[in-house]
């Protein structure tokens, strides 16, 4: 049977109690902002926790956090630096709330965001709800993160559409809720966003995508910085979707396993299919007089299009109009993202695991 979004009853939305859990590393630049933000949520302050996790912070930021108790912060510091799931997990477990609350240290939300994502919780078959992540750049015209701020857009797109189909098998680190039964510890290497609603859905519960409950963050990295953050995420993520392969069976888990390969399983694929496309239709149109036109077509496009893709670097120092910067620029983005994911199969293939990263901004 296909799966479908329920049409549930308009029950009253809940306040139920929250944790909202940040963890940190050396966040020194956005710490204070992250707890302004965090602490003037509109929820009810009897019902809402804040704990923040710090992981082995060598710069300011456990100094920052301390007067902010005063108004409430629950303050986990944390001597040693294992990593961000090793933090979480540690505030889980001091945490009360009957529902959980993830954020990044980078992410500021919008006030009326946890109220937003609670509220779907008086559905009993609700197990967790995702945020709406939103990237900004300071200068609306940079080229250096309209790549990842695109395709930000069409993955949120995508997860609305797969919440209204009932098969939303991903959270968003910047911001997702999750009843506090659904929560197992997190191995270090695994991706915090992608264990709790695979657990979900294994419990026959579902995820849903909240576009009303909005976070922020700035995205403002260079492109050094955007590959190994996208090799960082892709690692962490073939380590998760290794230890929950059952998922990607549908005898076990149905309608879920075919919408975790469309869209996860072909996306970690995509560049073994790019090398494949491209070694195959190069080697068509070599054949001379034999060569299917097809071929010819398929290897000069392909050839044109990473052309331009390598002209980025060359022209970027250029004035130039912005059509053109953003007609050279996006194959380049398209290149340097599937980069990313072939640098983390390499990683996964030779044993090397991201535990602990230091801050991006």
């Amino acid at each position: 049977m296909m799966p479908f979004k329920p049409n549930r009853p308009d029950l009253p939305p809940e306040e139920p109690t929250v944790s909202l859990i940040i963890t940190a590393h050396n966040e020194e630049k956005c710490i204070l902002e992250k707890l302004k933000n965090s602490l003037a949520l509109d929820y009810p302050k009897n019902k809402l926790e804040v704990i923040l996790a710090l992981d082995g912070c060598t710069d300011r930021t456990h100094e920052f956090a301390i007067p902010f108790k005063e108004l409430g912060l629950i303050l986990l510091p944390v001597s040693e630096h294992r990593g961000k799931s090793h933090a979480q997990n540690l505030a889980v477990r001091k945490s009360t709330g009957a529902v959980l609350v993830f954020s990044d240290t980078n992410a500021m939300l919008l006030p009326d965001a946890i109220r937003h994502l609670v509220g779907h919780f008086s559905d009993p078959g609700i197990g967790s709800v995702c945020g709406d992540l939103r990237y900004w750049s300071r200068d609306n015209d940079s080229l250096n993160s309209l790549g990842e701020r695109l395709y930000k857009k069409f993955d949120n797109w995508v997860k609305d559409a797969e919440s209204r189909m009932g098969v939303l098998l991903s959270a968003e680190g910047s911001l997702f809720a999750l009843r506090r039964e659904f929560y197992s510890e997190i191995g270090t290497e695994q991706a915090d966003d992608i264990l709790p609603p695979l657990s979900v859905v294994e419990q026959k519960k579902l995820n849903i995508y909240e576009k009303r409950a909005v976070s922020l963050e700035n995205y403002d990295l260079s492109d050094a910085q955007q590959l190994a953050r996208r090799t960082r995420i892709i690692t962490r993520l073939i380590h998760s979707y290794w230890l929950m392969r059952r998922m990607f069976n549908p005898f076990y888990a149905g309608w879920n396993a075919i919408a975790l390969w469309v869209n996860k399983g072909l996306k970690l694929l995509s560049p073994f299919f790019l090398i494949a496309l491209f070694i195959s239709s190069a080697a068509g149109a070599v054949l001379g007089a034999t060569a299917l036109p097809l071929s010819r077509i398929l290897a000069a496009g392909q050839l044109g299009f990473y052309l331009l893709a390598g002209l980025h670097p060359l022209l970027r120092p250029l004035p130039k109009p912005l059509f053109l910067a953003q007609l050279v620029y996006l194959p380049y983005a398209f290149v340097l993202f599937e980069t990313g994911i072939l640098l983390g199969w390499i990683h996964v293939i030779l044993g090397k695991k991201v535990v602990l990263w230091p801050p991006s901004r």
